[in-house]
């Protein structure tokens, strides 16, 4: 590979220098005698530099690597799954009904966009679709735009889900806070299930972090969301944006201005990130799912 041979050249280059260094002439002329310690101190020193600094090159060159194919995987996966289209008017994710017990107690929260309210339940119920996951996440949930680093997409934006939330009893917190000090985020604890159906047409559950690893453990994401609760922002002519409707909606990395965030320090860097998609527990990119979400609220 090519950075293997400036790898090679870098180390060839030192050696070469070292010699010539070690010697005090250059190769192929009679060697005078060794010269003082200081100097072959000084050569060994420089070879070693040089040879630290050809390893440095070749860690970067790999990294880029990954990074490259890493969005090559990730660009064929997202056109396979339909999700390489930004959102047009009028042209949804169709998705089906909401994979419920009883629709009729659902309370449809818009004329559109697919999201519900089961009042007695004390839930708040969307539908999104599975994104080919396998890369290091950034999102559980966020819009069509940003699939590329997301378990689901939906079209439903995140402002109406604060306002259920709201509804059913939840609290919104405080984003996360990165100066002067750590401060993770903070709110009601909210519960989040996936349905979907199976090849057979069978309506099977799981808790969204099933869908979720961490890339060091191997093992299921073991933390609960809370309602951190994003923030506003007036612009210039003094209306209000909520700034999740970005596409920060439901986060596994922390990030001042998610709806839903994790309780936990996780970094936004690509190659330290916490989080992987766990394929081998998701159903085939594109699926309906219904997301339920249901606050950990306080007795009464």
């Amino acid at each position: 590979m090519k950075r293997s041979r400036l790898a090679g050249k870098a180390l060839w280059a030192a050696g070469v220098l070292a010699a010539v260094m070690w010697c005090g002439c250059p190769a192929g002329q009679e060697p005078s005698k060794p010269g003082p310690s200081g100097k072959k101190a000084a050569a060994l020193k420089t070879a070693e530099k040089a040879e630290k600094t050809a390893e440095q090159a070749e860690k970067t060159a790999e990294t880029a690597e990954k990074i490259a194919e890493r969005a090559e995987k990730t660009a064929a996966a997202a056109k396979t799954a339909g999700l390489d289209e930004k959102p047009q008017p009028n042209k949804e994710l169709d998705l089906g009904p909401p994979l419920v017990d009883d629709e009729k107690a659902l309370t449809r929260l818009d004329k559109t966009l697919p999201i519900w309210l089961d009042k007695q339940q004390k839930q708040v119920i969307f539908l999104a679709a599975t994104c080919r996951a396998d890369w290091p996440l950034e999102f559980f949930a966020t819009l069509r735009d940003r699939s590329y680093e997301s378990v689901v997409v939906t079209d439903v934006r995140p402002r109406l889900v604060h306002a259920a939330l709201l509804a059913v009893g939840a609290k919104p917190g405080k984003p996360v806070q990165f100066e002067p000090n750590y401060s993770p985020p903070s709110g009601t604890q909210v519960e989040i299930e996936v349905r979907w159906k199976d090849k057979e047409g069978k309506v099977e559950k799981a808790p969204a972090q099933q869908w979720i690893r961490n890339i060091r453990t191997k093992k299921a994401m073991d933390v609960t969301w809370v309602f951190a609760g994003s923030a506003f922002h007036k612009d210039e002519a003094g209306r209000d944006h909520y700034l999740a409707d970005g596409g920060d909606f439901i986060t596994v990395l922390n990030l001042p201005t998610a709806m839903l965030d994790v309780p936990m320090k996780s970094v936004g860097a690509l190659e330290s990130r916490s989080y992987e998609g766990f394929v081998d527990h998701m159903p085939l990119p594109g699926t309906p799912v219904t997301v339920v979400l249901t606050p950990k609220l306080a007795a009464p």
